[in-house]
């Protein structure tokens, strides 16, 4: 007869929507400051702003991610390279019923257009290399998944024609922060002199 299938490893019949209590688990490279702020603290604020709990973890640490994968219903991959063990952890939320949405903000899934990018030009061969590798990791994750989100309508036209799949356009916001730090630079520029009405007198 056959082999009796290891009910561990058996897919699952229903969507994790149907199944868990809707939470969103963000893995994703934290590594630039500026880019974690816009794509993934601005989006587990506004989850939960809508009463959706959201874990973050950094895809560096990956068991973190692979062990949350199990209690969330949707996984979002901001930046995250297709390595072997993130296909794998893909391959896991598949038989989850997790759906996977790749998030980027750049176009570092597309190793033609990203090639021709004059800047790589003024870097060392290997580093142009290295770069070029990470591009092609970058476009596996992307194609691995369910769907994308991109930054711009232009890199969300560019991820849907690649993958074949839909593509969400989900804009960089102002968080109160920002419009915080804007305010203060309003007022600074407000109390100093004319800078032209100045030159006037010279």
């Amino acid at each position: 007869g056959a082999a009796p299938v290891d009910v561990y490893w058996a897919p699952i019949g229903e969507p994790a929507s149907r199944r868990l209590t809707h939470r969103v688990l963000i893995i994703a490279d934290l590594f630039l400051p500026q880019c974690a702020k816009y794509r993934v603290w601005q989006k587990q604020a506004h989850f939960e702003r809508l009463g959706i709990s959201c874990t973050v973890t950094d895809w560096r640490r990956l068991p973190e991610g692979q062990s949350a994968l199990q209690s969330h219903a949707l996984a979002i991959l901001y930046r995250v390279p297709g390595t072997k063990e993130v296909l794998a952890l893909i391959e896991d939320a598949t038989r989850l019923g997790v759906e996977t949405i790749w998030e980027v903000d750049d176009l570092v899934f597309d190793v033609a257009l990203y090639g021709r990018n004059a800047n790589l030009a003024t870097l060392k061969p290997a580093l142009r290399r290295h770069l070029l590798e990470g591009a092609a990791l970058y476009r596996c994750a992307m194609l691995a998944a369910d769907r994308t989100i991109a930054s711009t309508t232009v890199l969300a036209t560019l991820m849907a024609a690649a993958t074949g799949k839909p593509s969400d356009v989900v804009e960089n916001a102002l968080d109160a922060e920002t419009l915080s730090f804007a305010e203060d630079a309003r007022r600074a520029a407000a109390s100093q002199p004319n800078a032209a009405h100045g030159n006037q007198h010279i």
